[in-house]
């Protein structure tokens, strides 16, 4: 039996020839406390391992936590990283790792006065900073949530936002109606 405090990844084997050889699970040992079952987070490769931020735990709370799976010489460690500020709590977010930085766009957060925007949190100093984005360009309403991103270029670094949307009991299904560009020059100066 798999369980999650003693075993992580499940691996495939591929050919080239575009036959499926075999489907394997390699059981891998992770030492350290798991993170809680969640869903709608991200998870970002890291240093070896990965970056997994936010998400909904099983009775639907947003959560705002940084976990990283590091490796070492037995396999994998899990590390909660305390942030401070601590980041709002968001689900059906995206996210990349910069550098050092965990950039972390979107999602749906419980504050009803906006909507959440671009929040850095730096791994090594374990600190965050909440972002705004100006969508006075955009069509209205740009709904942060459900959609997929895109690092355009690491020398000047761009994220492409592309889908997203959502239901509403009140008009109905929205989608995005067009990519979107953010610019992160200011957000990783």
């Amino acid at each position: 039996m798999l369980t999650r405090r003693k075993t992580a990844l499940i691996n495939s084997n591929i050919t080239l020839k575009g036959m499926l050889d075999a489907i394997y699970l390699v059981l891998i040992p992770v030492e350290g406390a798991a993170p809680e079952a969640l869903h709608s987070h991200s998870a970002c490769s890291y240093e070896g391992g990965m970056v997994v931020f936010g998400g909904l735990n099983r009775r639907g709370v947003p959560l705002g936590d940084t976990v990283v799976l590091r490796p070492n010489d037995r396999g994998f460690s899990w590390e909660r990283i305390e942030v401070q500020p601590p980041p709002v709590p968001r689900y059906s977010h995206s996210a990349h790792v910069i550098g050092e930085k965990l950039v972390v766009v979107g999602g749906v957060w419980l504050h009803s006065d906006s909507v959440p925007c671009v929040v850095v949190i730096n791994l090594t100093t374990r600190s965050s900073v909440e972002l705004s984005l100006d969508t006075t360009s955009v069509p209205w309403p740009l709904m942060l949530h459900s959609f997929c991103s895109e690092l355009t270029d690491s020398e000047e670094p761009e994220l492409l936002l592309i889908g997203g949307g959502g239901n509403c009991f009140s008009f109905g299904t929205h989608f995005n109606p067009q990519p979107v560009t953010v610019d992160l020059t200011l957000a990783l100066g």
